[in-house]
């Protein structure tokens, strides 16, 4: 089981004086109706690396804050996708668009930390994320997310 956020401020789990260095970030999570509007899996003062587009079943590259913006790719279960379907688990990626630096000092799970009184929180469960600080190659990508789907019950597509 993962951490289970309730779409509310009621904790924050977070890494400070991380020194975080990312080229890609996999993630493995459920989002529930009712997240809010650009609610992140993970965020850090910088960016937001995987969030939700506004009140859509999707996930968002919007503009320069957010992770992958504006050339990095993002894949959902093995796709070249943003959906994000509610109430079931998804194994997301997303490569370092050139609008980061990818150097985090904090990480925060489950809400945007770049604003305290934000209202931006996750709603669903997270139950695993891996960071790569190096790029990583198409066959190593497809061979993450396999895994991942495997450990998770997760079917993935292969393009």
């Amino acid at each position: 089981n993962g951490v289970n956020f309730d779409g509310t401020a009621q904790f924050t789990f977070a890494l400070r004086d991380a020194n975080v260095s990312a080229e890609h970030i996999f993630a493995v999570a459920m989002m529930k109706q009712g997240a809010s509007q650009l609610a992140p899996i993970l965020s850090t003062g910088d960016a937001p690396m995987i969030r939700r587009n506004q009140n859509l079943a999707k996930l968002a590259k919007l503009n320069n804050v957010d992770f992958q913006y504006p050339n990095g790719t993002s894949q959902v279960d093995g796709v070249d996708t943003l959906a994000y379907a509610y109430d079931e688990f998804h194994v997301s990626v997303t490569s370092k668009g050139s609008g980061t630096t990818g150097v985090f000092s904090n990480v925060v799970f489950g809400r945007d930390s770049r604003n305290l009184s934000d209202l931006r929180h996750w709603k669903g469960e997270i139950v695993e994320i891996l960071v790569y600080e190096r790029s990583l190659n198409t066959g190593e990508i497809e061979q993450i997310q396999q895994y991942l789907g495997h450990k998770w019950g997760v079917t993935i597509d292969s393009q």
